[in-house]
């Protein structure tokens, strides 16, 4: 029961941050402690050709995923796996005892789709139908490029961003890359050292919506590129904090799986945004 009902709590949160738009790293770059340090600036077109150049080449991707949610002092581990192929499909399979998958989060360029293989119910959304992700010009593409931890900006389907697109400000070993639109406000920051991202931010202006905090460690050398072993996610929303780490192991080159979920639609019943955002709400406090 204990496993199941962490279970429940794990979709709820794992849909609260996708319907909640945000992105987001920490607040502002750290500084150095030692003032008499000389420190080399970097030139901005430059320190975004390494970026980009950092982008895994391979477009299909698989890993074995631990998957972990605190909140309120408390929290719960799920194993699963993690597939990814870009410009196509992301897969986040939750597996009990690593031997029965019990969800799955699926991402493709059209839609959402959320199955609990638990309660027998699934939702499956275009993104349109999701206000606040519609209202923040936020797709597939973003959420591609926030798990492979990519320089993006919205409405470029996943194309590398120019040096042209940002302002930056560099303190000590780090630069901050800032982009900024009607709706939504872009903060990279990136390690001086390895020309890898660090966090990432994109928190909507204007608005009180809740943001997420990204931030990225354990980069593996992988498809002629870097991806992030270790992914932190933190949503805020009013006095609530919610965190999910994404721990990858194991991750490798492989295109020798199903891209889409097939749903029997006899067996499980379709509910709507509303109504599992209602059921996200309870089960998240």
């Amino acid at each position: 029961m204990i496993a199941i009902k962490g279970y429940k709590t794990l979709v709820a949160l794992a849909m609260a941050a996708l319907m909640l738009v945000g992105c987001a790293s920490s607040k502002k770059v750290a500084k150095d402690d030692d003032p008499t340090k000389v420190i080399t600036p970097v030139e901005k077109a430059e320190f975004v050709n390494t970026l980009n150049a950092k982008r895994v080449g391979q477009k299909a991707l698989t890993a074995k995923m631990n998957l972990t949610l605190a909140s309120g002092g408390k929290d719960i581990s799920v194993k699963g796996n993690f597939r990814v192929k870009r410009d196509d499909v992301i897969q986040l399979s939750l597996v009990f005892l690593g031997i029965k998958e019990v969800g799955r989060l699926e991402l493709t360029r059209d839609s959402i789709l959320v199955l609990d293989r638990i309660n027998n119910q699934y939702v499956k959304a275009p993104y349109a139908q999701i206000p606040a992700l519609s209202k923040a010009g936020i797709d597939f593409y973003s959420f591609q490029s926030l798990f492979w931890g990519e320089l993006f900006l919205p409405g470029d389907k996943g194309a590398a961003p120019r040096d042209t697109d940002f302002t930056q400000k560099q303190v000590a070993k780090q630069v901050q890359l800032t982009h900024k639109d009607k709706n939504l406000m872009f903060d990279f920051i990136a390690s001086v050292a390895d020309g890898l991202l660090q966090s990432t931010k994109v928190s909507p202006t204007g608005t009180a919506a809740a943001s997420v905090q990204a931030t990225y460690a354990n980069w593996s050398a992988v498809g002629g590129g870097q991806f992030p072993g270790r992914t932190e996610l933190t949503l805020g929303a009013g006095a609530s904090t919610y965190k999910a780490t994404i721990a990858l192991s194991d991750i490798k080159v492989n295109d020798k799986w199903d891209t889409r979920t097939v749903v029997n639609k006899k067996k499980y019943r379709e509910v709507s945004v509303d109504g599992i955002m209602r059921q996200i709400m309870r089960l998240a406090n």
